[in-house]
């Protein structure tokens, strides 16, 4: 039988259609796992991520494929973002890119048009909000699809000096308050005026603390400063005084005039300053006790909940997280499969708690970091998980360059801190306007 080509031309359209339509429907029954037979499921997943270790994600992989013992996995790892960003980023633009990739909690505004996300129907939003503490909603949630997944969530701790605090009778503080009140007796000095040792790590720039802007941060939104404007547009954390308030709480702990000066950037680094105990506390996350360790194996040190206002009830606190999801790449050929992977490993107790047994990174899965809650080392970060609250960002490593530059400004006398953060706030709105 010859057709014309019109024929020829309706049937190729209709054909397609149904092609579009069985793809559509096959979606999302693979995505819930649809009653297919997952050990005849066949394909080759490609991830890159970015850990100190190459087999971070080794368990998770072997949990996977002990259900998909024919999808192949691959990982490739990066020991550095700056490294990894850039590699991914040059990939995804000559379309080479993996399938899945870790994105950090801030990256969410910079990274959406990179990335596929799954509907509210393949993951309801009272699944992820049982499975998952609050903020992987608010970082990795928009208008109810899920954009990532995360497998750990570390967030900001108080590291202390055991000795050092029992030599000066205090116990380690739960508040602000109690905190700035023992930094007098942590602190002392030689017979000039220089301090021998620090009472506590805090009130400098970037120059001699390592995770200055993310204390200035965890000040901020404890004090329920408005970051952003709500569409997004501009910056707004110098605008009220909450903001400005933490600014000038926190750079006086670096100036020489105030009864709570304990620290200065004569002090090269905070973490060399606790592993040689010349400071009594620093502020640091999970991912700091390796390099802590490192450097002093038989320091005796603990660690608990960052500091709270006093007047926070408990339902109000509020700790500052920094972690990673994974995403699928919009490129990806395999992304139904990918997503299936994610929501695998990310959303199974088995899996997660064996991932934290072998990395020792707080798990982000709501009921292993309830029952981690006890651990020795990590128990302070895997309760703060629970409160963990953050903000949305255009680029984490510019925004924290600006608020850095804003603590130096007022450690130098630069400028004050109403005009030094406003400073800091123009220069992130700015950026999000070239977004």
């Amino acid at each position: 039988m010859n057709f014309s080509k019109n024929q020829i031309i309706l049937m190729g359209a209709a054909l397609l259609i149904v092609l579009v339509l069985i793809g559509i429907a096959v979606v999302p029954a693979f995505q819930k796992g649809g009653g297919n037979d997952k050990t005849k499921i066949t394909g080759a997943l490609s991830i890159w991520g970015v850990s100190k270790s190459r087999s971070e994600l080794d368990t998770v992989i072997a949990s996977f494929n002990a259900v998909y013992p024919k999808v192949t996995v691959s990982y490739r790892n990066f020991e550095t973002y700056g490294e990894y960003q850039q590699a991914l980023l040059e990939a995804l633009a000559s379309i080479s890119g993996p399938d899945i990739f870790m994105i950090r909690n801030t990256d969410l505004p910079r990274m959406i048009n990179k990335i596929v996300p799954i509907g509210s129907d393949a993951l309801p939003a009272a699944t992820l909000l049982d499975a998952f503490p609050q903020v992987v909603r608010q970082d990795f949630v928009q208008q109810n699809y899920t954009y990532a997944l995360p497998l750990s969530i570390d967030t900001l701790a108080l590291y202390y000096n055991r000795n050092l605090l029992d030599q000066a009778t205090v116990a380690a503080p739960q508040t602000w308050e109690d905190f700035s009140a023992i930094i007098p007796k942590l602190t002392k000095y030689d017979s000039s005026g220089k301090i021998t040792q620090s009472g506590a790590a805090i009130g400098s720039s970037v120059k001699s603390i390592t995770d200055a802007p993310s204390i200035l941060e965890l000040l901020m939104l404890q004090n329920g400063t408005a970051m952003v404007s709500p569409d997004f547009s501009n910056a707004t954390f110098a605008n009220s005084p909450e903001g400005v308030n933490a600014l000038k709480f926190y750079t006086q702990f670096s100036d020489t005039r105030s009864k709570t000066y304990a620290w200065n950037d004569g002090f090269a680094n905070d973490r060399d300053a606790f592993a040689q105990e010349k400071t009594a506390m620093m502020f640091g996350f999970a991912s700091a006790i390796p390099d802590i360790k490192a450097r002093n194996a038989f320091l005796n040190f603990g660690v608990i909940p960052a500091p709270q206002p006093a007047n926070a009830a408990v339902a109000n606190r509020v700790s500052f997280p920094q972690y990673y999801g994974l995403a699928v790449s919009r490129q990806s050929q395999q992304q139904a499969l990918a997503w299936e992977f994610i929501m695998d490993v990310t959303m199974s107790p088995t899996a997660a708690q064996q991932y934290f047994a072998a990395t020792r990174k707080p798990p982000a899965l709501k009921s292993v970091a309830i029952t981690d809650q006890n651990d020795v080392e990590l128990g302070a970060f895997a309760r703060q998980t629970l409160t963990a609250r953050s903000w949305p960002q255009i680029d984490e490593d510019t925004i924290s360059a600006a608020l850095s530059q804003a603590i130096m400004e007022v450690n130098t006398n630069a400028a004050i801190a109403e005009t030094a953060l406003r400073k800091a706030q123009d220069a992130v709105t700015a950026l999000m306007g070239r977004k």
